[in-house]
């Protein structure tokens, strides 16, 4: 009796063995006298496949061995094996979410390089707003020097989790980086404020383009892991898609334009005469410094070389993604990646990355290993003392 080979309905699940094939009952031919009785209910009889003695006491494969070995060393019960591989089918992203963000990151991008041109102005002056859009940047002081106007973004660029491949259900954030064209930006403008508050205007320029657009659905300003220097604008698909996934606009200085040296803890970049306004005497040797608003500018300058690295290295160990998510997951369900210095994906991501680049971890390890590393790491190293340095590593 020849065996009717299973249809295959969705790529995305596991494709049975050939030995699963093999033992699976087949479903009998009708008699002539039951195609023939008509009306009555099909009467259906399985009977098991006969397998040849080469099929029967065939040897598993290297993979099968691999898998039952894992199961009894690793996860010591198939069931929590089984568990995880569940656990990451329901936080990835399904095909028809994939092709979702696409088509919305490709019409927010159309319509972010159709931004018009603006006249230049001093970067106090907000007359070019309409009153509907707000500035997401508390101005105080309120003057500082600059000059300000619209363009089109030099660029528009996926970053974070998505190009890389980590994100997952179910708040589901894609980040766009979008570059602010040089001719706005002045080498200065990190100081008093002034990138921090060119930024914020051009997410506010932003924001006043998108309103009128009916491709947009909600839009509203959120600070990045609450820090009130680094405003980002959200957006959602129209309809009944809004809540599917959110869209994260970062506004960035072209790559290269500010010297990295100028954001080292110990620099000042606030004057205190300016956001204070009162006379002093001291010189730019002596003003306090602003680690703080440093960490917040050069953050921005970092993305795309972040997304570069991480895929350098994600590329060599082919657990990564997922260790990353199963990471994730753990950090969610303690709240540990939400608020104002939470351990979001981010760095979930770049924990995995210098384990790996330090040897800790190794490329061929599976993401429950990963994910038991990881936490290992955590549990046993001060972060506050010389952890990272050459002569502690092992």
């Amino acid at each position: 009796m020849k065996k009717k080979q299973p249809a295959v309905e969705d790529t995305g699940e596991m494709i049975p063995s050939h030995e699963e094939e093999d033992e699976a009952p087949v479903k009998a031919k009708r008699s002539k006298h039951e195609q023939a009785g008509g009306g009555g209910e099909e009467v259906v009889v399985y009977h098991p496949v006969k397998l040849s003695r080469s099929d029967l006491y065939r040897p598993p494969s290297a993979e099968e061995l691999n898998q039952l070995k894992e199961a009894e060393s690793l996860f010591h019960c198939s069931l929590l094996k089984i568990q995880m591989e569940e656990l990451l089918k329901e936080v990835a992203l399904s095909e028809r979410r994939k092709q979702q963000i696409d088509s919305f990151i490709q019409t927010v991008t159309e319509l972010l390089q159709a931004v018009p041109d603006s006249p230049e102005v001093e970067v106090s002056d907000l007359s070019w707003l309409s009153g509907a859009v707000k500035v997401p940047f508390l101005l105080v002081p309120k003057t500082t020097k600059g000059k300000f106007h619209m363009a089109p973004p030099a660029s528009v660029d996926l970053i974070g989790s998505y190009p890389l491949g980590t994100c997952t259900k179910p708040r589901v954030t894609v980040d766009l980086a979008v570059t602010i064209p040089a001719d706005v930006l002045h080498p200065k403008d990190v100081v008093n404020q002034r990138y921090p508050r060119k930024r914020a205007l051009y997410l506010a320029g932003l924001a006043q383009h998108l309103t009128s657009s009916s491709d947009i659905g909600a839009m509203s300003y959120s600070c990045l892991h609450g820090n009130r220097l680094r405003p980002v604008l959200l957006l959602t698909p129209p309809g009944k898609e809004s809540s599917s996934f959110t869209v994260r606009v970062h506004a960035c200085p072209p790559p290269g334009f500010f010297k990295p040296s100028r954001f080292h803890p110990q620099r000042n970049n606030v004057r205190t005469e300016w956001y204070t306004g009162l006379q002093t005497s001291m010189s730019e040797g002596s003003e306090p410094p602003t680690p703080h608003y440093n960490s917040s500018v050069l953050g921005d300058l970092l993305p795309r070389a972040h997304l570069q690295f991480l895929s350098a290295v994600s590329s060599q160990c082919s657990a990564f993604a997922d260790g990353v998510a199963l990471l994730k997951v753990w950090l969610r369900q303690r709240e540990l990646d939400q608020g104002t210095g939470c351990f979001n994906g981010f760095l979930a991501s770049m924990l995995l990355t210098y384990l790996l680049t330090t040897h800790r971890i190794s490329n061929t390890m599976t993401a429950y290993q990963l994910l038991r590393n990881s936490l290992n790491f955590l549990a046993t190293t001060d972060l506050t003392g010389e952890w990272n340095q050459p002569s502690q590593r092992s």
